[in-house]
């Protein structure tokens, strides 16, 4: 029931956005679309077909709608909201998460939890959220989301199959039901306590990136 609702939401809201962004000027709305892409930590970086991850921008915030496959059935996964406010101080286009997670001050980047689900039997998914501005939902760095305009990548994330005990952990946390070891030395500490530790290895497995406005991807 919860990923009936959350479809039709999701349609209605993509829907009615484009509908409104041709309609007037006066809403500022911006609609993108862009692929869903396997992780680079998962080998070579390539489209997963079939996917989509759409975006509506703004002046009070980013709706993001992700429908993808090719994840393991039954698996629960995160998605992670990463908001780049000044992706004009980045190294390369799109931003590194080298500059994402090492010099998150300088392109005043972070990083929040913006939905959780389990993929279905064929192992398909459904993500959405609405992201107003300012502070991000277990927030990394704090920087929140700034602007609208900002570039955005969508980080998915593989929780394993459901542990007893840590349903909610591992439905709206980053190391909910996570290894110690496969929690990366590269994230900060607000995200290795984040959750409580289980017994799956969980993985980053696909992204979804949404360049700043006008730079490229729009609709």
């Amino acid at each position: 029931m919860r990923q009936v609702s959350k479809s039709i939401l999701a349609q209605m809201l993509v829907v009615g956005a484009a509908v409104m962004a041709t309609q007037t000027h006066a809403m500022d709305l911006h609609l993108q679309q862009a692929s869903v892409n396997t992780h680079r930590s998962q080998g070579e970086v390539r489209e997963v077909q079939g996917a989509t991850g759409t975006m509506v921008r703004s002046e009070d915030g980013i709706f993001v709608d992700v429908k993808t496959k090719e994840l393991e059935p039954g698996h629960v996964y995160t998605m992670w909201f990463v908001a780049i406010n000044d992706p004009s101080n980045c190294s390369a286009t799109p931003c590194p998460s080298t500059d994402v997670l090492g010099s998150s001050t300088m392109v005043k980047s972070d990083l929040g939890f913006a939905d959780g689900t389990i993929a279905d039997l064929s192992g398909a998914a459904h993500f959405a959220t609405f992201q107003p501005l300012g502070e991000l939902t277990n927030a990394w760095f704090g920087n929140g989301l700034a602007q609208s305009g900002a570039e955005i990548h969508l980080v998915l994330r593989d929780h394993g199959p459901m542990q007893m005990g840590y349903e909610r952990q591992m439905m709206s946390t980053f190391r909910g039901g996570c290894t110690d070891e496969s929690v990366s030395d590269s994230v900060p500490d607000t995200a290795r306590n984040d959750g409580l530790m289980g017994y799956f290895a969980c993985s980053n497995q696909q992204t979804v990136i949404f360049l700043p406005s006008g730079v490229g991807q729009d609709s």
